[in-house]
């Protein structure tokens, strides 16, 4: 499911904004995805795509914590300089760059030059008290904040960078009072261009572009400490849009007995792999797949190529249902050594004309209608012999309207047919006795 827009932006009313939102709202990492809806059962090698995944999958990118406004500059006490009208004002611009220049400077410099050079030009700061117990120190120029300095709001909230003419603009640090925080670029008191920010606990953590506020443009959403959780990609409005790469953390490896015995030590088998996460890349909108990509689901052994509208299989695709044996790791072989579905696809089900290729050999090119076989189609045993004609809700239907219906096992599909219906037609009686009469007339 995808979140509400969060709301970000500076406050149209005097004052700061209450306690930031925080970053831990619905931060919460995930590590599984969901599999396809409801892939029927006879149709596949293991029956898992009906079965629910322990973790639900669709976990939206919890949005900022919002950055707080200044407060109504009603200032109840300042200290510092004056310029001659009286007005706040430090050298701030002259000391600052003065600063810049002798610490380059000292940088190319060794440590023994440096001992006998002067010190660095002291900055001269003001110190600012506002109405509703807010603070600020740093540089002022004509009665504004102007430079560089440190904002600090009631709630524990506090900023650190550029300022120009009473706006948080430039590069700065904001912190949150629950620990999380930002750091880059500032455009009137809001995130805009490159930063980073980093969630409470330093889990989750944003690095890439901004516009006022959201994510947008290119960046790298990290889900967990251990950064195995991730999308990296296009945003767009604090959500993936455009495209992406989601990988989702992978399972827990489980050591068996048989993995850790003594026989496998001694013969030196070879570990089996670390389980991998599953993987989609490709289209998104708002927070959901859509257009072409591709879903590897390493947990149920199962692939999917195609076309997306709304997280689900929507348009033209090909789904792949891996087998489980040990030659067969890599999800790119023995493909026809699998059940396997080209074709049309509606809201995550088979509906219009496809083909199932069966492991066994065996194929359905036709119709289909909600992950069933229905209209008319062509099924080709794994021995050759061929049923053409209509299908209804996966049962093949004879032409006396009965329908005969398909075993359960997806691994060797057959129909229960009478046994003349796979023969071939005897000659009637009548027929016989002319073909004799026939041969008797020409002796």
């Amino acid at each position: 499911s995808s979140p509400t827009p969060p709301r970000t932006g500076r406050s149209s009313s005097p004052g700061p904004r209450g306690a930031p939102r925080s970053a831990a709202m619905g931060d919460k990492a995930v590590d599984g995805e969901a599999a396809p809806v409801a892939v029927n059962s006879k149709d596949t090698a293991d029956a898992t795509a009906d079965t629910a995944p322990p973790i639900p999958a669709e976990a939206p990118p919890p949005p900022p914590p919002l950055e707080p406004t200044l407060s109504a500059l009603i200032v109840t006490k300042y200290e510092g300089a004056r310029d001659e009208a009286g007005r706040f004002h430090t050298v701030s611009a002259s000391v600052a760059e003065d600063a810049k220049k002798w610490e380059a400077k000292n940088d190319e410099k060794p440590n023994e030059a440096k001992k006998s050079d002067e010190k660095p030009p002291a900055e001269e700061l003001g110190h600012a008290e506002f109405e509703g117990g807010h603070s600020y120190t740093g540089h002022f120029s004509g009665g504004m904040m102007h430079g560089t300095g440190e904002y600090h709001w009631k709630d524990g909230t506090s900023y650190e960078g550029d300022f120009h003419w009473n706006t948080i603009h430039g590069t700065g640090h904001f912190t949150w009072p629950d620990g999380s925080t930002y750091e880059g670029q500032v455009a009137r008191g809001l995130r805009h261009g490159k930063g980073t920010f980093t969630g409470v606990g330093g889990g989750l953590m944003y690095q890439g572009g901004w516009r006022c506020g959201e994510r947008h443009g290119q960046g790298t959403l990290w889900y967990n400490e251990t950064k195995d959780c991730y999308y990296e990609g296009e945003w767009r409005n604090n959500k993936r849009h455009g495209q992406g790469l989601m990988r989702w953390s992978p399972p827990k490896p489980v050591v068996t007995s048989l993995a850790a015995s003594p026989t496998r030590r001694k013969k030196k088998e070879p570990a089996p792999p670390p389980p991998q996460g599953n993987v989609y890349e490709g289209g998104w909108e708002d927070d959901l797949k859509a257009g072409l990509g591709t879903m590897t689901w390493y947990d149920k052994r199962e692939r999917y190529e195609g076309e997306w509208k709304a997280n689900l299989q929507n348009g033209s695709g090909e789904h792949v249902w891996m087998d489980d044996r040990p030659d067969s790791n890599s999800l790119g072989t023995q493909k026809q050594m699998c059940n396997r579905y080209l074709g049309d696809w509606l809201e995550g089900t088979r509906y219009g004309v496809g083909t199932f290729h069966y492991a066994n050999g065996a194929k359905y090119y036709g119709e289909w209608k909600a992950n069933a076989k229905h209209g008319y189609g062509v099924f080709t045993f794994e021995d050759g012999h061929v049923y053409e004609g209509p299908f209804d809700s996966d049962r093949m239907v004879e032409e006396d309207h009965s329908a005969a219906s398909v075993t359960d096992d997806p691994m060797q599909p057959q129909l229960h047919l009478r046994i003349n219906d796979l023969l071939p037609p005897e000659p009637s009686i009548a027929a016989a006795a002319a073909a004799g009469s026939a041969a008797a007339a020409a002796a």
